[in-house]
């Protein structure tokens, strides 16, 4: 008896340090998963808050390319020189430097630093002594004013065979260019930026390329004609300089009173028109830009007195309609820049050419050949000095601090 009670109590006591042994290592687990648990939480946290510093750093390089595409910018920041920039964000800040390249000064290198503040922060904002989070990007900006291209489309551009273009640049997600008759002279284009495609492959065997075609990292960004930041600079420009809402402008156009040499349009305008619809011509005398809050119809043929000295440059913030009542060998010249389409309309009856001389950009696209069978088209670059916006290409991005791993 007294030996089966000994069994019995060794039994109950291997049972009970089992039992104590199995909590102790269910209470580990516990321990140890909630400590992972937290570290899990802390580092997802960690990676939420880099993300809203580098959203910031982000916040900072816009702010920049919203100043390097306004058209002063260049006077304002000379070779060589730096210029910071900062905006107040919620719970936070960023500051991006720019600095303009010494040889080449269509180059401006950006260094954007985005701050989001929270009391574990494992950085300290220099200005305000405040613990965040930090991102920091560095990126490097190609600026071309939009006088200089031909022409600029976010979607496709063909461009004919045999079009001299020898002075031009030109920009398209998708650039293609015709074959043709070998008798003749082949195309001759200065410089072709592309992002997507350069169609055909054997394009470089019958078109003349003064430098290599460029294919983009990044899709540019273009000029933005429904920027909130350009039609205040353009309407303050143009000060008491204003074209009605539904304006027609015929025979001649003279350059504003004011300095800048900026008309101001806040509705629709048409150009080339005596009233009767069926057009008239319009001389300019002067060198000038027109804003157009609207849209722009292009009735009648438009001259340059003396080109390129006198110049014409229109921004519209609406479609750029070259209307079906223009001339059957229409002639236009000018800077064209649309925030919608650039649409040449179908006449009722046959017409001749169409010979445009200039450049344009249109955001949404452009589309001449419906209406016209033959197009001449000639580059010619405005004078400098006129008030135009500014083309930007990225073409380094690189995030120094704000990766999710960091």
């Amino acid at each position: 008896m007294n030996s089966v009670t000994k069994h019995l109590k060794s039994d109950r006591g291997a049972a009970l340090v089992a039992c104590l042994i199995l909590c102790l290592l269910v209470v580990s687990g516990v321990i140890v998963y909630q400590r992972l648990t937290a570290q899990t939480l802390v580092g997802t946290v960690r990676r939420m808050d880099t993300g809203k510093a580098l959203a910031y750093a982000e916040s900072g390089v816009s702010q920049a390319m919203e100043l390097l595409r306004q058209p002063q910018w260049s006077t304002q920041l000379q070779a060589g020189a730096s210029k910071t920039a900062a905006q107040d964000l919620t719970n936070g800040r960023s500051e991006v430097t720019m600095t303009r390249d010494v040889d080449e000064t269509t180059l401006v290198d950006l260094f954007s630093t985005g701050y989001y503040y929270l009391p574990t922060g494992t950085f300290t904002d220099p200005k305000t002594g405040q613990f965040a989070q930090m991102a920091v990007i560095e990126a490097k900006i190609r600026t071309r004013s939009i006088g200089d291209f031909f022409a600029v489309v976010p979607t496709q551009l063909q461009i004919a065979y045999g079009t001299d273009l020898s002075n031009a640049t030109v920009y398209a997600r998708n650039l293609s260019f015709a074959s043709g008759d070998s008798a003749l002279p082949p195309t001759q284009i200065k410089q072709a930026y592309y992002y997507s495609t350069l169609l055909p492959e054997n394009a470089e065997s019958f078109v003349t390329f003064k430098q290599p075609p460029v294919r983009l990292q990044s899709e540019p960004n273009l000029v933005s004609a429904n920027s909130s930041t350009l039609r205040p600079l353009y309407q303050a420009w143009a000060g008491s300089d204003i074209l009605p809402d539904g304006t027609t402008l015929s025979t001649r156009l003279i350059a504003p009173a004011n300095s800048y040499g900026v008309y101001f349009c806040p509705g629709n305008l048409v150009l080339g028109d005596d009233g009767s619809g069926a057009g008239s011509d319009l001389t300019v005398t002067g060198k000038m830009v027109i804003y157009v809050a609207g849209k722009v119809t292009v009735i009648g043929n438009v001259r340059m007195s003396n080109s390129p000295k006198d110049w014409l440059a229109v921004i519209s913030e609406g479609d750029i309609v070259l209307s079906k009542n223009s001339p059957s060998t229409m002639n236009l010249q000018g800077t064209y820049i649309t925030g919608g389409y650039l649409n040449a309309q179908m006449g009722s009856g046959a017409r001749a050419q169409l010979n445009f001389t200039g450049g344009f950009q249109a955001d949404q696209g452009a589309n001449f050949g419906g209406a016209w069978p033959q197009r001449a088209y000639v580059y010619q670059a405005p004078p400098s000095t006129m008030l135009l916006p500014f083309f930007l290409a990225t073409e380094e991005y690189r995030i120094l601090r704000g990766q999710f791993n960091q």
